[in-house]
């Protein structure tokens, strides 16, 4: 007789340790419905944290230990590698390393619109931080034309997932009026 309560609880605490077949049973629980609601987009983030916690992690360290040893531009080489695969943490890094004054293998011209991709594409996968580094984009206009209602559009969309940042954004956009009408008791 196959308990699945039992199961969710073992798979669940094994999980907790970074136990990537743990992770796969439960992501197959939530997709088959066994023992558990059904959630698709569960299942689907839990897939995904399989193939995070995968041997793949091990391409990251050559970009890391260049990146911790001052070697800014072979570090980002790799990171980019990473980032066009589709590794949210390389959009992220990527973004980052490109954002700061020591790279050296872009032209001025290029860094934000670049940088603005890749925050674009770790937002598309649901990182918060990425969506609200898009708002800021849009409201200070780098890399893009000053869009503050593509600003309301990407902090709301983050401060849904519980981002404190854009929810302060949000509320000066409401108190000043900006993208959106002035709403002092929306601000609060």
């Amino acid at each position: 007789r196959k308990d699945y309560k039992v199961a969710f609880q073992y798979f669940y605490l094994a999980s907790q340790n970074g136990e990537p077949l743990a992770v796969y049973h439960l992501a197959e629980m939530y997709a088959a419905g066994s023992g558990v609601l059904r959630s698709c987009q569960t299942a689907v983030e839990l897939y995904k944290t399989v193939c995070e916690l995968g041997r793949w992690s091990e391409k990251f360290l050559p970009a890391y230990f260049a990146y911790q040893a001052g070697q800014t531009d072979p570090s980002l080489v790799h990171y980019l590698f990473l980032a066009e695969m589709g590794y949210e943490i390389a959009q992220i890094n990527s973004a980052y390393i490109i954002e700061s004054d020591k790279v050296k293998i872009f032209h001025q011209k290029q860094i934000y619109p670049l940088a603005l991709l890749l925050w674009n594409r770790a937002a598309a996968q649901g990182n918060a931080f990425a969506r609200v580094k898009m708002g800021d984009y849009h409201y200070y206009g780098f890399g893009t034309e000053r869009d503050y209602i593509a600003a309301v559009v990407h902090y709301t969309l983050a401060a849904d997932q519980h981002s404190a940042q854009a929810m302060f954004n949000l509320g000066y956009m409401c108190q000043h009026g900006v993208g959106i009408p002035k709403d002092i008791h929306l601000a609060r």
